[in-house]
């Protein structure tokens, strides 16, 4: 008993810290939307654009001496010609901060949404091997397989569309760090549910 509430209280505190993730995303929303509010009224000659060994760095400059500085890949943004006849610098950059937190806010929301359901379901059962808490980790595990393959694909679209206008996908463009993450939570999500039917097995013997 002594053993289960200590956990409880680890897993409290994980959940109080996920809740504090939470509102810190939140607060970076928010300085995003503040910069791409604040860029839509800025003249084009506001934005710069270096073009560096991998990325391009787009630039915006706003009070003073501040400025804001956005890494594009040159898999998003080709190289085939040069700098400024390929794109529009301002458009490039209101489109690649706007499809990212399009894309990925909602991924981040929903993926602690489901770890705080998993830890819940813990503290409320007597045993990890639960399987709604186990159907969690399934959830997660494919969420972020799918990201990891669309995310970028999907920001890639936005930019050929808005900035480039031209078809330009590069496999390139595939989350692989991401996707071995996603298939490693499979894999834990399989021994979970492995061990959920021994836990079935062991109670129903008792």
């Amino acid at each position: 008993m002594y053993h289960r509430s200590k956990m409880n209280t680890q897993l409290s505190r994980i959940v109080t810290l996920l809740n504090v993730c939470k509102v810190l995303i939140a607060l970076t929303i928010l300085f995003f939307i503040t910069i791409l509010v604040w860029g839509l009224f800025l003249p084009e000659v506001a934005f710069t654009a270096t073009k560096g060994v991998a990325h391009w760095e787009l630039n915006i400059g706003m009070l003073g001496s501040f400025s804001f500085s956005l890494l594009v890949p040159f898999s998003l943004l080709p190289t085939s010609m040069p700098y400024p006849y390929m794109f529009e610098v301002k458009t490039a950059f209101i489109t690649y901060l706007l499809s990212n937190q399009l894309v990925y806010t909602p991924l981040l929301f929903y993926v602690l949404h489901l770890v705080t359901t998993f830890i819940n379901h813990m503290m409320e059962s007597e045993s990890p091997f639960h399987f709604e808490a186990v159907a969690q980790l399934k959830r997660i595990a494919f969420v972020v397989i799918a990201y990891s393959i669309f995310g970028l694909f999907m920001i890639n679209l936005a930019i050929n569309i808005f900035v480039t206008h031209s078809l330009n996908i590069s496999l390139m463009n595939l989350h692989y760090v991401g996707l071995l993450i996603g298939l490693f939570l499979l894999a834990v999500y399989h021994l979970f549910r492995y061990g959920v039917y021994l836990q079935e097995d062991v109670d129903t013997t008792l």
